[in-house]
């Protein structure tokens, strides 16, 4: 098997794979953002003008939201790493325009 043959093998069983799993990173930023969305969201509509709701805010909704953020970060790389991986086995690179 030539080395273009072998490549192409890589690319039919591992591209696949990779694809899904990006797809799945991609499914659990939408779920992080929406969740930033609900937090300020609630923070605007109930939290902001009550001082015992700023106090909830203050101490689990903002980590929570800070928490989120860091993950949001570590997705978007995962997300990236993949990218990568799926030029690297797969035939077709992407457009450079």
């Amino acid at each position: 098997m030539t080395q273009q043959e072998q490549l192409r093998k890589m690319a039919l069983r591992f591209g696949p794979i990779l694809a899904d799993n990006n797809r799945r990173e991609q499914e659990a930023l939408q779920g992080y953002y929406n969740l930033l969305n609900e937090i300020d969201m609630y923070c605007r509509d109930e939290g902001k003008n009550n001082p015992v709701l700023e106090k909830f805010w203050r101490k689990y909704l903002e980590p929570l939201r800070a928490a989120t953020e860091e993950k949001i970060s570590d997705e978007l790389n995962h997300s990236e790493s993949l990218t990568q991986e799926m030029i690297k086995f797969g035939r077709v690179q992407p457009a450079s325009d």
